[in-house]
């Protein structure tokens, strides 16, 4: 897959008589199967909006975003999930992004159950094993709490 984003502008209109806010301008980002794209920068520089406009979250005031050449303002329901399944964001603070309270295990089954992939406790179980596998952690790792682990 090919994810592309061109030319992407963000423009947040002031309230009242505040000056609009350009939080991000003329933006372009290529990524390729098995790439990963870093988005760093100073804060304020705009990298959480481009990133909440990849991942389609909020649309972007100019430009588009493509994954293999289809735009996603124009897809459909089932086309729109396909993209939030593929393009994923990994947090930059997760220690300030994950609830303590919650294990590795439940982090991760929730947005397995949230996606539809799994649909009872035992099969959502294996997904989240599998997940751990993928990424290079034991599966008893899923009962640490999600901010112990790095």
């Amino acid at each position: 897959m090919l994810l592309e984003a061109s030319n992407i502008s963000k423009v947040f209109r002031g309230r009242r008589s505040a000056e609009p806010v350009h939080a991000v301008d003329d933006a372009t980002i290529r990524a390729r199967p098995g790439e990963f794209v870093a988005i760093v920068g100073e804060s304020g520089s705009g990298k959480s909006t481009l990133a909440r406009i990849l991942l389609d979250l909020v649309p972007p005031s100019a430009g588009t975003v493509e994954l293999d050449g289809v735009p996603i303002a124009s897809m459909t329901g089932p086309q729109r999930t396909h993209y939030r399944r593929s393009v994923q964001a990994v947090l930059q603070d997760p220690a300030g992004s994950l609830n303590p309270r919650k294990t590795v295990a439940r982090t991760v089954g929730e947005v397995i159950r949230l996606h539809g992939i799994a649909t009872n406790r035992p099969e959502t179980h294996e997904k989240v094993v599998d997940v751990l596998r993928l990424v290079g952690m034991r599966p008893r790792s899923g009962s640490s709490a999600a901010t112990r682990t790095s």
